[in-house]
């Protein structure tokens, strides 16, 4: 299970670099997935390069929904300053896997997606074929998606040669979205006065499920918990057509 320290990592990777509102409240929370046997997942039997099996008579473990999972606040208004793309966000594959599978950040906001791996890798994206050129990417090296969105848009980055490769980014119009961690926990700082309704970005899209509000009044922290489900069906956003993403790499 991942502690808090860890938790504090998964929120500053997955959050842009967009100042928030300095008078902003917290939201913290905790989302609760219906049992496993409801949920009706299949087990997983491998994952190829990123577990090694030490004992063949475990039972194997059920797919864990929680890493494809992002908390998003919507119906607030955001002052300007926290629309504003900062820094460039990573995207790093460390072997033979993304950090994370789900990544999102700010809509407009540069995206690098870089090579950690010890072996030169093409990336490309199933979804969009001008997303990233063909050369390769060296060891240490990059490839960028510039002022990614609109908000809404979603992609998934793969890398050629290996099929088991896989990554999704994902745009939003505002900073106030959280990942949760292996508990379920999920913290989302500067979130500025009033009421604010909690969605729940899955994989590709939108969870269907009952509407759940939180009003943040001043520094003042609020806590919720959020029960998703038992099928995390899930729509897209809308997004409006955008030409391909220019690239570039070091």
């Amino acid at each position: 299970m991942i502690g808090a320290l860890a938790l504090g990592l998964i929120a500053a990777l997955w959050c842009s670099d967009a100042v928030a509102a300095p008078d902003g409240g917290t939201i913290t929370g905790t989302i609760k997935l219906a049992p496993p046997n409801e949920r009706g997942e299949v087990k997983r039997r491998g994952r190829g390069f990123t577990d090694r099996v030490t004992n063949p008579l475990k039972p194997p473990k059920m797919f864990n929904p929680l890493p494809h999972i992002v908390v998003v606040l919507e119906g607030g208004k955001a002052p300007p300053d926290d629309t504003a793309p900062g820094a460039a966000v990573k995207y790093r594959l460390i072997g033979e896997a993304f950090e994370i599978p789900l990544l999102p950040v700010l809509a407009g906001s540069s995206v690098d997606v870089h090579n950690d791996s010890p072996l030169e890798r093409v990336f490309y994206s199933p979804d969009d074929d001008k997303a990233f050129d063909t050369a390769p990417v060296k060891t240490k090296q990059k490839r960028s998606l510039k002022k990614f969105g609109p908000a809404g848009r979603v992609i998934e980055v793969r890398a050629q040669d290996s099929a088991h490769i896989s990554g999704t980014v994902v745009a939003f119009p505002h900073p106030y979205f959280s990942g949760v961690d292996d508990s379920g926990k999920f913290e989302i700082r500067g979130v500025p006065p009033g009421p604010w309704k909690i969605k729940i970005w899955y994989r590709t899209g939108w969870v269907k499920m009952p509407e759940v509000t939180v009003d943040v009044v001043g520094k003042k922290s609020v806590a919720t918990t959020v029960e998703l489900p038992a099928k995390l069906t899930s729509a897209p956003e809308p997004a409006e057509p955008t030409p391909g993403d220019e690239t570039e790499g070091d």
